[in-house]
């Protein structure tokens, strides 16, 4: 598609005037350089002259073809430079659409802006409005999970393709549009959905440009994280033995039991009967072990001592595995593993709540009433997946027999987190006032950033300072206006103790906003990462979901992942992530190993992990599946070396 026109810009072109203000005219000397053109076709635009702007436009290309930002002019200013961009919203204005797609096509090719996808999106639609060429629906396929998916995790991550004869703008999950800043003929889409317990539809749909809907794609997924639930009873035999009989139930379908090391295939039964024999001496010495595994990856586990069947009792017994009161783990979920040793048939069995157990429930009954009713020493086992919060977890269990005796237990575990994973370790960026230049009487400086740094805080990726820190400095500075400098901005950066400065502009007109940002590193000045939204709808319905896109754009620059070192010196050392992981040059890691497990005395639980920080790299040469970095700080010895583990500051 090429672009052209019947007139051609002149050095001395038409200026018009509209509601008092003068369109087509410069403040400085005309001197038919490229930036007068562009200059004075912006003017054009701005009065809506747009076969006027085109011309300039055209003829600023042909001086200086390529989009940029801060592009230096012949004297030593830098202005931001679209003229392929504007050309293509003037095409657009001109009801020239294919024209239109073209300029912006070529203006996204030299730099990503928001305003030419969101001029190219409106231009493909009118597009093909005129053309009636789309007439088929879009179409969605989901890549991961299954159908009829079984997990015990607390979340899902589901990836698809979204696919369109013409361009795909949206993303349905539930009825919740996700919408793309750019329409595409093909999408890959990736997100992370929260599972309740039980079953979970998710319902996926794909939406064209014009707004056709794909037919939806429902996903049923059920997430269990409720181990086997194991009956047991020991019977003494004569000549030294012991038998141990039981009944495994699962709702999503039993894996495999194993009973004092001697496994049963149970091919996905929902309820199973197993046995074992074995010496009694066992039973007395080290135990005889139990395990059961579900198909969702849960598993119940524990040992049976002699003296569980021993005496008797004033009602039930709870044991739990392993677990005391006031444990430190490092972990995000643990597996509450327990035991209930009783005398009479047992009637519930609760934990946090969660009834695991009830006789009331017709379906358990059945299953159990064998077991429960045969008389004898009772044995319940039980397990249960939980998330845990930061700080304090409590932990409750209580149960009943049918006798109306119970028993509960009742623990409280504090979860750490490792140093690498906290916000602390994080890339600590301060948002500072952005300049607003403004045609209207709007003033979104503030609130842009008041939302920005709670858009930022709100995805945990960055450690953002508070504002009232960051207006602290600015009023010792004695800096009063938004600011713009690098160097400036590198040194309040240095000043607030973060490694990097978040500054931008804001640009509105009657019906625009437009917002750029930069992220400036503190040590350097080096712009780390640019990012900009733009928006025509009413800034008050459109603004909060721009500045939130915008947070997201800088979270998406700088993904936190982690790997590993495959080789280093004193300087530098290669690690094992690059480009297919989003690693750019100029990102900082931490190099880190982990500690030993985490023991408390007289429990064997694996309760994680913490972290020791060896080293600050930032990476240099960036490959596809490794980079090259360098050494910036060793904090402890011996330094970074092959086998250590890094992850995104």
């Amino acid at each position: 598609m090429g672009h052209s026109l019947s007139a051609c810009a002149v050095k001395k072109g038409p200026v018009y005037k509209k509601n008092g203000r003068l369109y087509g005219k410069t403040d400085a000397v005309f001197k038919s350089q490229w930036d007068d053109y562009y200059r004075r076709g912006l003017s054009y635009s701005e009065g809506g002259y747009w076969e006027e702007a085109a011309a300039d436009f055209l003829t600023a290309i042909t001086k200086r073809p390529a989009d940029q930002r801060r592009a230096r002019t012949y004297g030593m200013h830098l202005i931001d430079y679209f003229p392929n961009r504007e050309l293509g919203i003037a095409y657009y204005n001109l009801d020239r659409f294919e024209e239109a797609i073209a300029a912006l096509e070529t203006s996204l090719q030299s730099v990503e802006t928001a305003k030419a996808k969101y001029y190219l999106n409106k231009a493909r639609k009118a597009w093909l409005v005129q053309t009636r060429l789309d007439t088929k629906p879009p179409t969605i396929a989901v890549v991961y999970p299954p159908q009829d998916y079984i997990t015990n995790d607390f979340a899902v991550t589901i990836k698809g393709t979204a696919r369109d004869n013409y361009y795909v703008s949206k993303i349905i999950y539930n009825g919740e549009s996700s919408s793309l800043e750019l329409s595409k003929e093909q999408v890959v889409f990736q997100k992370e959905y929260p599972l309740s317990r039980g079953p979970n539809t998710i319902t996926l749909q794909s939406e064209d440009i014009l707004g056709k809907t794909s037919a939806p794609a429902a996903l049923r997924i059920r997430a269990d994280r409720t181990g086997p639930l194991l009956v047991l009873q020991v019977t003494m035999n004569t000549g030294g033995e012991v038998t141990v009989t039981g009944t495994a139930y699962d709702t999503s379908g039993l894996r495999v039991i194993r009973l004092n090391n001697k496994q049963k295939a149970v091919n996905k039964l929902q309820r199973a009967v197993f046995s074992a024999t074995c010496d009694a001496a066992i039973l007395s010495g080290t135990g005889i072990d139990y395990e059961a595994h579900d198909i969702a990856g849960n598993k119940t586990s524990g040992r049976i001592y002699m003296e569980m069947l021993r005496g008797e009792t004033a009602g039930p017994n709870i044991t739990l595995g392993g677990l005391k009161d006031g444990l430190t783990t490092f972990l995000d979920t643990l597996t509450i593993q327990g035991l209930v040793s009783s005398r009479d048939s047992l009637s519930t069995l609760v934990l946090n709540r969660h009834v695991l157990f009830s006789r009331d429930d017709a379906i358990m009954r059945d299953v159990f009433s064998d077991s429960l009713d045969s008389g004898g020493h009772v044995l319940l086992a039980f397990s249960k997946k939980i998330l845990l919060h930061h700080e304090k977890n409590h932990i409750s269990v209580s149960v009943a027999d049918t006798e109306g005796k119970s028993a509960e237990q009742s623990l409280v575990l504090l979860k750490k987190i490792p140093f690498v994973k906290d916000i602390s370790a994080r890339l600590s960026v301060a948002v500072l006032p952005f300049k607003e230049k403004s045609s209207t009487q709007n003033e979104l400086s503030a609130y842009t950033q008041t939302v920005l740094i709670t858009a930022l805080q709100s995805q945990k990726r960055f450690n953002v300072i508070e504002k009232a820190a960051g207006s602290r400095v600015l009023q010792q500075q004695k800096i009063r206006e938004p600011v713009s400098d690098l160097s400036t901005a590198a040194r309040l950066g240095r000043l607030l103790g973060t490694d990097a400065v978040l500054i931008g502009a804001i640009t509105t007109a009657a019906h625009a906003v437009g917002i750029d940002a930069r992220l400036i590193d503190s040590e350097t000045a080096q712009v780390l990462a640019e990012k900009d939204v733009y928006w025509e709808e009413p800034h008050i319905t459109a603004q909060r979901e721009s500045i939130d896109r915008l947070a997201y754009k800088f979270k998406e620059h700088f993904p936190l992942c982690e790997g590993a070192v495959l080789e280093c010196n004193s300087d530098e050392a290669v690690i094992n992530i690059g480009h297919r992981q989003s690693i750019k040059p100029g990102m900082r890691f931490l190099a880190f190993q982990e500690t030993e497990p985490a023991k408390q005395p007289g429990c064997d639980i694996d309760l994680g992990r913490n972290t020791i920080v060896q080293a600050l790299v930032y990476t240099k040469i960036v490959n596809p599946d490794s980079s090259l970095t360098a050494i910036k700080k060793i904090f402890s010895a011996p330094g970074v070396q092959p086998g250590h583990k890094v992850i995104t500051k």
